[in-house]
């Protein structure tokens, strides 16, 4: 925030002693001039007019050496007042300078404004130890004191600030809108003020002891010349007044030259508002020579409405001592020689020169100050826009994201949801949701999973990893959902933002790949044993290695094209024609050596494998022995419903093949036929040898084939 500076206080001392200097050697002259000529009686012998010239001439001697001392100590208090004053104005401009660098860089997150604001600080310590060296008087030892500490607060407040925009931009702006660097301010401001005003009036006191000494110092002076008139001794006495009015025109130069050369703007003037001086400053700043101000009425420098209401202001505070400037300073605006208005800072103090009220103003051109601070204000509004679209932007994606989001206190309440979240619970409106226990939402047997996060982000922050719960719908049902809880804070408390993901398809999958794991291990089984089966089989009946090998290949070349069909299916079931053709394509199917008659039915992943192996022993002993050992044989094949639909029946049937009769005795494939469909599936198979070509004829029921 803006400090106003209490500068005028200094400055004005530094006029106030000048005037009263000024009013010191007028006072001076008149004594001098007015001092009546040493006049002796003739009835005073000469001796007797020596004696009492000489004891005269030694106790004003004395006098005036007592008076030059203390004139001298309070000219040397009055030059260590105006030190304190000018290191006052001095201090306050370093806080402002370092209020200054500090917001420049917490609002843009430039460090270049920490420069400044660095510097500032070095020099508040220097002002703060320097004003300790000077100040002396108990009141103004106690302010001191009291400014010190406040001083140090604020430098700690505006170092805090500088250290939290260094991790959040956020927490720094809340910070900065916080009223305690404005209330340290204002006790600050007041603080100096305070002591501000104890120097003005340690001022005035020395000035009043200052002209009292004037005045014997003149009361001794004409004294001294007329005992000077009457004595010898009149040209030392004489010397030592000349010496004490050197000094004293030395003090009133040094005082103009820093008047003279001062920054600020210097002028005072009378109860009427007429100016008595003005430093060059005052004549640079609005447009003037320093001859034309001078008995002016002050009101030239002030554009309207300052210029009509200022001598009612100045009447009316002369009349009831009501401050609405004086003593307090304010920003107003100035009027140029050439009509054009400047801001400046005015500062105005009160102080009385030989019975004479009189008025000290320091004007302060804060043109750039407004200028930077305008920038600033506008910076910040840009900040402050940027923030709020790019909070409403993230509202949005809030808002429109698929995923549901809540944010929790560390108690569990619900502070905010997103309309994801309603959506998962089946809520329609806020209030069902926002305000609840988290707890509320989530299976009892998930509970110990929020509070291990909930004690992780509060002993560690940062974000946590996912966890897997079951949140409960309004009507009672759950779903699982993955949690991603991360830290955050919301208002001034620290809080939860969770967001959810449904994993309930990604169960299912997994529930899916599960029973698939399970499922392919019992069919690896099934084929391992039946493999195993028929290896054995066809070991029984196999006369050499080669004839083993020979078989037991076309017996397992049968079972993959079956299982082929039923991973091209998902393993559920699969068509009986399209296994028909996969079981005879080796054997001749696409030469026309076989005629298919077969209905469209589905047959199971077990039936298959079985039909696989039975057709390949069927079409294999057709290739050694029948129909399919000849060109113009071939076979027919007849497969679907019986009539009254409980069972799958498959007809074999060879036709124009070389007559055949019964074996002897029973092979692998009769073995494996009446072991396939009469014990394994219930069903039922006949062969029968005709001269003609063999016929074999299934059945087994439905239910088995599905």
């Amino acid at each position: 925030m803006p400090i106003r500076t209490r500068a005028g206080g200094a400055a004005a001392g530094q006029g106030d002693t000048r005037l009263g200097w000024m009013r010191w050697r007028a006072a001076a002259r008149r004594s001098a001039h007015s001092a009546p000529e040493p006049f002796f009686g003739a009835a005073l012998g000469a001796g007797a007019l020596l004696l009492l010239a000489l004891a005269l001439l030694a106790g004003s001697a004395l006098t005036a050496n007592v008076t030059l001392t203390r004139l001298r100590d309070h000219r040397a208090e009055m030059v260590r007042s105006n030190a304190i004053l000018r290191g006052l104005a001095e201090l306050e401009a370093h806080i402002r300078r370092a209020e200054t660098g500090q917001r420049g860089y917490i609002l843009t997150g430039e460090r270049r404004y920490l420069v400044p604001y660095e510097q500032a600080i070095g020099r508040i310590r220097a002002d703060l130890d320097r004003l300790r060296g000077l100040v002396r008087h108990p009141a103004q030892i106690a302010r001191l004191q009291e400014l010190t500490s406040l001083i140090d607060a604020e430098l700690a407040e505006l170092a805090r600030v500088v250290a939290l925009r260094a991790q959040s931009f956020d927490a720094a702006l809340a910070a900065m809108r916080t009223d305690l660097g404005q209330k340290l301010m204002e006790e600050i401001a007041a603080a100096i003020e305070r002591m501000t005003a104890v120097g003005q009036e340690l001022l005035a006191e020395r000035a009043a002891h200052e002209e009292a000494s004037a005045a014997r110092i003149a009361r001794m002076t004409a004294l001294q010349g007329v005992l000077a008139m009457a004595s010898a001794l009149f040209g030392v006495i004489l010397l030592a007044r000349r010496r004490v009015q050197a000094r004293m025109l030395d003090s009133e130069a040094r005082l103009r030259a820093v008047v003279d050369t001062a920054a600020d703007g210097i002028l005072t003037i009378d109860e009427r508002g007429t100016i008595e001086t003005a430093n060059p400053a005052v004549a640079k700043l609005f447009g003037y020579a320093p001859a034309e101000l001078i008995g002016r009425n002050v009101r030239v420098l002030m554009p309207e409405p300052y210029r009509t209401a200022h001598d009612g202001y100045l009447e009316r505070y002369c009349r009831t001592g009501e401050r609405r400037v004086i003593g307090i300073g304010r920003e107003v605006l100035g009027l140029r020689k050439d009509g054009s208005t400047f801001p400046i800072e005015l500062a105005v103090t009160e102080t009385r020169v030989a019975g004479k009220r009189l008025f000290t103003g320091i004007v302060r051109d804060i043109t750039e100050r407004k200028r930077a601070e305008a920038a600033l204000a506008r910076s910040e509004a840009r900040l402050r826009a940027e923030l709020a679209a790019s909070e409403a932007r993230y509202q949005r994606l809030v808002d429109t994201s698929p995923d549901p989001i809540l944010i929790h206190e560390m108690d569990g309440r619900i502070v905010y949801l997103n309309p994801a979240y309603m959506r998962l619970h089946g809520a329609t409106r806020v209030e069902q949701l926002l305000g609840r226990p988290l707890f509320e939402l989530v299976h009892p047997a998930d509970h110990h999973l929020i509070r291990e996060y909930q004690g992780r982000i509060a002993a560690e922050g940062g974000t946590q990893p996912p966890i897997e719960v079951r949140t409960r719908r309004l009507d009672g049902s759950e779903v699982p959902v993955e949690a991603h809880p991360t830290p955050i804070t919301w208002g001034e408390r620290r809080a939860a933002l969770v967001v959810l993901r449904d994993v309930t398809e990604r169960k299912q999958a997994e529930a899916r790949q599960a029973l698939l794991r399970r499922e392919l291990n019992h069919r690896v089984k099934n084929i391992l044993a039946v493999v195993q089966s028929v290896a054995l089989m066809t070991g029984k009946g196999a006369e050499t290695v080669g004839a083993f090998l020979q078989a037991f290949d076309g017996r397992l070349q049968a079972l993959a094209g079956a299982n082929e069909l039923l991973v091209r299916d998902g393993w559920q079931a699969t068509g009986l024609a399209a296994l028909l053709r996969q079981a005879l394509l080796p054997h001749g199917l696409e030469e026309g050596r076989f005629a298919l008659r077969v209905a469209s039915l589905p047959v199971s992943a077990a039936l298959a494998q079985d039909l696989a192996l039975a057709l390949h022993e069927l079409a294999t002993n057709a290739v050694k022995y029948g129909a399919l050992s000849v060109p113009e044989g071939r076979v027919v094949i007849e497969a679907g419903p019986v009539e009254d639909g409980t069972a799958l029946r498959l007809v074999w049937r060879e036709e124009g093949g070389p007559p055949v009769t019964a074996p002897a005795r029973q092979g692998f494939g009769t073995r494996l036929l009446g072991q396939l469909f009469a014990r394994q599936h219930g069903g039922s198979v006949t062969l029968d040898w005709q001269a003609r070509g063999l016929v074999c004829r299934t059945e087994v029921p439905l239910a088995a084939a599905a």
